[in-house]
């Protein structure tokens, strides 16, 4: 019996024990509250005063715009010689490669010119990669 009493105020100790723990771990927890509300004002006071400074910070340069290019009635554009080259194939149409050989321009150029003059609607697409003037 002896070992029943013993277990008996090792329980009764280790309960007042948690109890006392309990109350200095909620103090703790108050302190460290407190201390995060005086952090939080420090902060957004700290903020204020440094809002003015990035204020006062440089503006950026406006952008220079380029010089538009002017157009002389001598040269002419992509489009007009890729029109040129496709209206001289007749009504079979020009395939890409062949107007390629023809202009001697790149092939992203003369996607583009051909993207350009089918969306105006001279251009048609007769199958996959030949066009012809509409």
């Amino acid at each position: 019996m002896k070992t029943m009493k013993t277990l008996q105020k090792q329980l009764q100790m280790l309960s007042q024990f948690l109890v006392k723990l309990s109350k200095h771990v909620d103090a703790l927890s108050q302190e460290i509250d407190k201390n995060q509300g005086t952090q939080k004002k420090v902060a957004t006071k700290a903020v204020k005063k440094a809002a003015p400074k990035k204020a006062a910070a440089k503006k950026k340069a406006p952008k220079k715009k380029a010089p538009k290019k002017k157009k002389s009635g001598n040269k002419t554009t992509v489009h007009d010689e890729v029109l040129a080259v496709i209206k001289k194939s007749g009504d079979k149409g020009l395939a890409i490669k062949d107007i390629k050989e023809k202009t001697n321009l790149a092939s992203r150029q003369i996607s583009n010119a051909l993207y350009k003059l089918t969306t105006k609607g001279t251009v048609v697409s007769v199958s996959r990669g030949v066009y012809r003037v509409k």
